[in-house]
């Protein structure tokens, strides 16, 4: 072989040679990338390929419903089974229930269903008509359900969706929730926030108060008054209703200037009084003693930025859902998180 002809090879060779070190290169780049940080103590991360909508504690079972189905999980959070579409049941879910009955209910894109262990039953709209998109679901003092979606607000009587009109007939329905008083709250698309009951409708707007006129949830407290989130995109908030002596008021709003972002997406008080506000793309606010005393976003460990219900098991645990699955905090992995922040632990 002539010198030439060797140092040629030799060229080649050590051209290979870089390719395949650069190429092991990037592949463990890519590898530490896409691996998942280990997570805080107490902190455990379930169904993380769903896009979480809801959750539902249904006895010792954890109930995940999710844009890909629906997932129930045991005490200790392994999964029991997994409801996908072409399984057992549609996807799409945006809530979920339990009426007093024992039956199981879920809003989805294409309605409501009650739901067994291995099938579901598809409501149809009394007039005939398809039920369009569900997004919202409520149970009223007599465990009757009540729905709301793309095509309004609707009862459920005789396995069916009865139609209950709206003062304007082109509402979307993005939100449901029954107070104290039996009265039910109606979250719009567009028009704000409307109240029903005993036949007649209340409504607010941006000019009574609303940070804005989509409104994403509600939340009630213990002393009866309610909460309202609302936004879109960059706008947004969360305002608090209270009942005096004549009628419900805005009585206060979350400061925005003291929110993780302006979207709210979820509300929920938790036992030791503090409270969670969720956002669409900012993470999470903690709020205690009417002061915010922590921030969460994903460089803290959460697996997405938008967190779309916060809820609380019997056991203390508190859930975050996520459009990367849901995320579990014990009680003392909640009490590190307040003393990290502010190097004393916050009261109960």
């Amino acid at each position: 072989m002539s010198g030439k002809l060797e140092r040629r090879f030799a060229a080649v060779g050590s051209i290979s040679a870089a390719i395949a070190v650069l190429s092991l290169f990037l592949l463990l780049s890519l590898s530490s990338e896409t691996r998942p940080p280990a997570l805080p103590q107490g902190w455990t991360l379930h169904a993380a390929d769903l896009q979480v909508q809801d959750i539902l504690f249904d006895g010792d079972i954890t109930m995940v419903a999710a844009i890909q189905g629906l997932v129930a999980l045991s005490p200790d959070g392994n999964e029991q089974h997994r409801f996908m579409g072409e399984r057992r049941i549609d996807p799409f879910l945006r809530a979920i229930v339990k009426d007093p009955m024992g039956h199981t209910w879920v809003a989805r894109e294409s309605g409501v269903s009650r739901l067994t262990k291995d099938s579901e039953t598809a409501l149809p709209r009394a007039d005939g008509k398809a039920p369009g998109a569900m997004r919202a679901l409520a149970l009223d003092r007599n465990g009757r359900l009540w729905a709301g979606g793309d095509a309004g607000l609707f009862r459920v009587d005789a396995d069916a969706l009865i139609p209950v009109p709206l003062p304007r007939p082109d509402t979307l329905v993005t939100a449901l929730l029954f107070d104290l008083e039996g009265g039910l709250w109606i979250g719009t698309a567009q028009q704000g926030v409307l109240r029903l009951k005993d036949g007649h409708f209340r409504s607010w707007s941006v000019a009574d108060g609303l940070q804005h006129p989509q409104v994403t949830c509600f939340f009630l407290e213990r002393d009866g008054s309610v909460w309202s989130g609302q936004g879109f995109y960059n706008k947004g908030g969360a305002v608090r209703f209270v009942r005096d002596a004549a009628r419900w008021r805005i009585g206060d709003s979350l400061p925005l200037e003291q929110l993780a972002g302006p979207k709210v997406r979820s509300l929920y008080r938790g036992r030791k009084g503090r409270l969670w506000v969720g956002h669409e793309y900012d993470g999470l606010t903690l709020r205690d003693q009417g002061r915010t005393v922590r921030t969460l976003t994903v460089d803290d460990g959460l697996p997405d930025a938008e967190v779309t219900v916060i809820e609380e098991d019997r056991a203390g645990n508190l859930w975050l859902g996520t459009l990367r699955g849901a995320l579990r905090l014990t009680p003392g992995a909640v009490e590190r998180l307040l003393g990290q922040h502010s190097g004393e632990r916050h009261g109960t």
